[in-house]
């Protein structure tokens, strides 16, 4: 059930935004009640997704935040670094280069240390975008 409902979610992302955060909140509910970790997870990520289409950051950070320790109780590491860059993404869009920069390099020790070549490609190609940029006089 939980995996169908966030089937609903996810299909609604872009079309629908608040339906996505309907179906991934009810998501998050029943998979919590019956301890189905990954489903919260899963829930979590997703509805952090919808808020970010909509511009709501903060929301996003919050729903992808609660996802982290979940992803550390399963032993998700590549879960945990995916939710660890997406914040990043939203701190270097709004300007905030020093805490997107804290949050790409631990998306990237955890990469590393996973040898997940591809993510850590991702992760290295964010931070360099953050080197600081020489000014012109």
């Amino acid at each position: 059930l939980v995996e169908a409902i966030l089937t609903l979610s996810r299909n609604s992302l872009s079309s629908d935004p608040n339906a996505a955060i309907y179906y991934a909140n009810s998501a998050l509910s029943i998979a919590d009640s019956i301890k189905y970790f990954k489903g919260s997870t899963q829930a979590l990520k997703t509805r952090g997704i919808a808020y970010y289409n909509q511009s709501k950051y903060f929301e996003a950070i919050q729903s992808w935040q609660l996802a982290l320790p979940v992803y550390e109780k399963l032993k998700d590491l590549a879960g945990k670094a995916n939710m660890l860059s997406n914040i990043g993404v939203i701190f270097f869009q709004q300007a905030d280069e020093l805490r997107a920069l804290d949050y790409y390099l631990k998306a990237l020790k955890i990469a590393e240390e996973i040898a997940n070549d591809n993510a850590s490609t991702r992760y290295m190609n964010a931070k360099e975008g953050l080197k600081p940029r020489r000014q012109e006089n």
